[in-house]
């Protein structure tokens, strides 16, 4: 496979001739790109949402992949815990997408070629591969394990397979600030 369109002369990531690039230029132009270049205060708002949103996510993917490990497995039920946490999960991802949406269409054309923020776009769809393979397919037969029993192997494995995705996703966003150039000039 030929990367040099991808790292370019330098070896220095780089999109700036493609179709990413032009998705990129075509957000900006956006109106909620603009707002954010117009309104100082929208960008670090938009943050805080974006980080309430993760953080809700993240908190309540770590009690429920504690849980699936083996955590508290004699005292809380698998289901009652998803019952309760799952909801907020959701609404937080919701919350942390169209914050994040908003925030990408504001400096997309860096972005594109910023390698946290490629990295996050790439874990985000595995951590959703993840969870609809857990709920789908890891687990059947829940009540046979659902309080007192350990969960099962693969259950395990893709708990802590959550926990490196959701911790990498974290990581990345926190990474995109150090890697491209300053918000307003």
């Amino acid at each position: 496979m030929d990367l040099g369109h991808v790292w370019g002369a330098r070896g220095r990531f780089s999109y700036s001739d493609s179709m990413w690039m032009e998705l990129a230029r075509t957000l900006e132009s956006t109106w909620p790109g603009q707002a954010v270049r117009t309104y100082t205060w929208l960008f670090p708002g938009l943050e805080v949402v974006h980080l309430l949103g993760l953080t809700t996510v993240f908190g309540g993917m770590v009690a429920l992949d504690l849980r699936l490990l083996g955590m508290r497995r004699n005292t809380l039920s698998v289901s009652v815990l998803q019952r309760h946490i799952l909801p907020l999960v959701w609404i937080g991802f919701a919350i942390a997408t169209l914050s994040g949406l908003w925030l990408i269409s504001f400096q997309a054309t860096q972005l594109v070629n910023d390698e946290a923020f490629v990295i996050k776009m790439l874990l985000l769809p595995l951590a959703g591969l993840n969870a609809a393979f857990m709920h789908y397919i890891g687990q059947r037969g829940l009540p046979s394990w659902d309080i007192g029993q350990w969960s099962p192997p693969v259950v395990r494995i893709s708990a802590v397979l959550s926990l490196l995705l959701w911790s990498g996703i974290l990581a990345c966003g926190r990474l995109i600030a150090y890697f491209y150039a300053p918000v307003f000039d």
